[in-house]
């Protein structure tokens, strides 16, 4: 189990006790600053430095159509299998293979991606053991440091980071900063109290509620690309509150201060199962890929992951890895370079 929470920036409820009402929140990062409950209000109709989930083109097979090939070639994007025939190892860095240590910035507290063990120190989730699998076709040490979500790119453009696994939506806003090899499918998602009072099914029936969201992920976009469209259909806007860290927002829900929050699908469904059925997951309501992240010119290491990601699913632990955690389904058949289809903000797509 998880151990608990290290201050808080985007982590993931773990339990919700019951006895009056008690909340125990439980980890997933360490360099986080500690954070209080409350949050940021905003009308949604504001801008946002997150970016939009999105739909992820992957390639089958190695003969893609000439118009598949020019849309690849325009955005940048690599999907080829030849791209990762090599050996993982003589692709990595001279510079990195010398230190012999990656250094992965990551926000430590998004089960069942990443969290904290109970001595509050070793970091355990997906993220982690495709970490261990990574270092083993790479032949170094994949070293993670902890930070707050909206500060993973600056310190990856920065240098701190030689990369990022944290659960990180590739899309096009994205990909102006940083690249990405997507390796995870997921979506949007809503999370509820179980009884669901407000009867929410959809991102449309949002229109005039309390709305949690958690500072820097896409969820932001998403809450004011429905707000306007609630005001467009003629209802009211959505009422953002845009928190600090996913504890703080998920506590929000839970006391009643808001009426739903936005989180992705996968991590959504992960709290309201270890919520002792307070909690409802909505299925998701649109298509994204997460990605690792590296900075741009890091091309050789792009390449060296990639390579040994697909090493990982040619001998079936990549499949293994997500079936540990539930999450079969969200595995993918290319690891894609810059997949993104869709810029910040597109509910549905």
């Amino acid at each position: 189990m998880y151990g608990p929470v290290r201050h808080s920036p985007r982590r993931l409820l773990m339990l919700i006790a019951g006895a009056g009402c008690a909340v125990a929140l439980v980890a997933c990062g360490s360099a986080g600053a500690a954070g209080g409950s409350g949050g940021q209000s905003s009308s949604s109709s504001g801008t946002s430095q997150s970016s939009q989930s999105s739909s992820q083109s992957s390639s089958t097979d190695s003969s893609t159509d000439s118009s598949q090939q020019s849309d690849t070639a325009a955005s940048g994007s690599d999907t080829s299998s030849s791209a990762v025939a090599a050996d993982p190892k003589s692709l990595l860095p001279a510079d990195l293979a010398a230190k012999g240590t990656i250094v992965v910035g990551s926000d430590v507290e998004y089960p069942p991606f990443e969290a904290y063990a109970a001595d509050n120190k070793t970091v355990v989730g997906l993220d982690r053991d495709v970490a261990d699998g990574l270092e083993k076709e790479l032949g170094v040490k994949l070293e993670f440091q902890n930070a707050a979500f909206d500060s993973l790119i600056p310190g990856l453009v920065s240098a701190r980071y030689d990369m990022v696994m944290s659960a990180m939506t590739d899309n096009k806003d994205r990909e102006k900063q940083v690249d990405f090899v997507d390796y995870v499918k997921a979506g949007g998602g809503i999370l509820l109290p179980a009884d669901n009072p407000k009867g929410i099914k959809t991102p449309d029936d949002l229109c005039g509620l309390n709305i949690a969201v958690d500072k820097g992920t896409t969820e932001v976009d998403d809450a004011t690309v429905q707000s306007d469209k609630c005001v467009k259909d003629g209802k009211k806007a959505l009422n953002t509150t845009v928190y600090p860290g996913n504890n703080q927002m998920i506590l929000a829900l839970q006391t009643g201060r808001a009426d739903a929050a936005m989180i992705d699908s996968v991590s959504g469904a992960q709290v309201a199962k270890e919520s002792d059925g307070k909690l409802i997951a909505l299925p998701p309501y649109n298509a994204s890929y997460f990605g690792i992240v590296f900075p741009k010119g890091a091309d050789q290491l792009e390449k060296a992951v990639q390579a040994a990601l697909q090493a990982m699913k040619a001998d079936g632990s990549y499949q293994k890895i997500y079936e540990k955690y539930g999450l079969g389904d969200a595995t993918v058949d290319e690891f894609t370079i810059n997949g993104a289809i869709t810029t910040g903000g597109g509910l549905g797509s």
